[in-house]
């Protein structure tokens, strides 16, 4: 580890991502706004989870329909 920098290999990211997320699934009742739920996407999508990535990108857009996040991970969905 260089100067405090986190060097971590493609499989402990991965770990650390699916930990990250649970966490966040468990209480995703206590978001209070869309980019709490786009935040939780984004970590679905990198899992390459999209099923769990659209439940959270409409929900996000539920909460804002406007919110540019939520709308650019909708996008991303499409697109693939």
């Amino acid at each position: 580890m260089a100067k405090n920098k986190l060097r971590l290999d493609t499989s402990e990211k991965n770990v650390l991502v699916r930990k990250l997320a649970d966490v966040m699934t468990s209480r995703i009742s206590e978001a209070t706004d869309a980019s709490d739920v786009s935040s939780l996407a984004w970590l679905y999508m990198h899992l390459g989870q999209k099923e769990k990535t659209r439940e959270y990108v409409e929900l996000g857009l539920q909460m804002d329909p406007s919110h540019i996040y939520s709308r650019r991970l909708l996008a991303i969905l499409e697109d693939h």
